[in-house]
């Protein structure tokens, strides 16, 4: 019965999440549905239906977990977003690789850099990227693929690095140090970006290279990408080093963005008010997944999950990379349904929530 049980619960969420339901949703309702049948057949005990209750109040009140910086930092990048800041440093990075083959698929990429805040979270970061970037990389001559692409390889990159909103999530469930996890993603981040735009210079070196139109001066473009970078690479250059704390590294990163958004004259009440109402959505949003991720993984443990999953994994005998690798493409698969039923960036959250359980065999094992 629990092997039956497990098989449902997983079966049954992976069906809720390619039918396009909402993510937090079908974790919650498969949670509570995996409890019920457990009652009936006797795998649990009806008091412990208190735990859901105890579970998701120990996540919302974790005071161990500065939850009060991610929407800081999802504030942040709707700032970014929302005062086209990105299409000037778009522009400036396309004169600026003028002579480079494949200058705007690399100039994309860098943008996911700067909107990693948001990149993970927010859909509309990616939207942003594929509203400057997309049409001058048609006008250029770059077949749609090869223009999405570099949308999405910008998306993906910006998912993993500092400070995205990912790597927080990532670092309360593995119990690490965000700033140690702020280190250990530069490099890999960096080489992978290396590794794109060798590719696109390479496929796209015979692609004309059109000049960017843009209203605004060389001088100015370039003063905005430089404080954009400054303000993204000061929020981990400060955990790191000790000088904030998380939420108060975020809380400066709002600041400075506010501070270059009114250099640039682009902040207005309008933008503001809007930046603030979707920050606040996406927030909602963002804890209701975290929600529902803890009433499920609660109900999976409940019914001998883990133990199972425990049992199948250690009777294949796999050696420790043998083991990561396996848990990478589990993480992998679970973003990747994601991102085909169309759950924006929301899928991050639910990928490394729901697959707390993997994570904790992975470890064991």
């Amino acid at each position: 019965m629990v092997e039956f049980m497990t098989v449902a619960m997983l079966l049954i969420m992976a069906i809720g999440v390619f039918s396009g339901f909402p993510v937090a949703l079908v974790l919650a309702g498969t949670g509570f549905v995996g409890f019920g049948a457990a009652l009936a057949m006797d795998l649990t005990e009806f008091r412990n239906l208190g735990l859901f209750y105890l579970r998701v109040r120990g996540t919302l009140t974790n005071e161990g977990v500065q939850c009060t910086s991610v929407p800081l930092l999802i504030l942040l990048g709707m700032v970014l977003n929302g005062s086209g800041i990105a299409g000037t440093i778009f522009q400036t990075l396309g004169r600026l690789l003028k002579h480079v083959p494949g200058r705007f698929a690399i100039a994309t990429l860098l943008i996911g850099l700067i909107l990693a805040p948001a990149a993970g979270v927010i859909g509309a970061s990616v939207v942003t990227v594929a509203l400057v970037a997309y049409r001058p990389m048609l006008d250029a001559g770059y077949a749609p693929s090869k223009a999405g692409a570099a949308v999405a390889a910008s998306g993906a990159i910006g998912v993993v690095f500092p400070p995205a909103i990912l790597l927080f999530f990532v670092s309360n469930l593995f119990h690490l140090r965000i700033g140690l996890m702020y280190v250990a993603m530069v490099v890999p981040v960096l080489l992978l970006v290396a590794m794109f735009a060798v590719y696109f210079g390479v496929t796209l070196r015979k692609n004309r290279q059109p000049e960017v139109q843009t209203s605004d001066t060389d001088e100015g473009g370039i003063f905005a990408m430089i404080a954009a970078l400054g303000v993204i690479i000061a929020i981990p250059w400060s955990i790191v080093t000790g000088l904030a704390t998380l939420s108060e590294a975020a809380g400066f990163g709002v600041f400075a963005a506010l501070l270059l958004t009114g250099i640039q004259g682009q902040l207005s009440w309008s933008m503001l008010n809007k930046a603030i109402v979707q920050t606040g959505t996406y927030t909602a949003m963002v804890f209701f997944i975290v929600v529902g991720a803890a009433v499920f993984s609660l109900s999976f443990h409940l019914i001998g999950g883990p133990t199972v999953l425990f049992d199948w994994l250690t009777g294949f005998d796999l050696t420790r990379w043998e083991m990561e690798l396996l848990s990478s493409l589990v993480f992998e698969a679970c973003r990747s349904c994601g991102d085909l039923v169309g759950v924006c960036g929301f899928n991050s959250v639910f990928e490394y929530d729901a697959c707390d359980d993997f994570g904790e065999i992975v470890k064991a094992a």
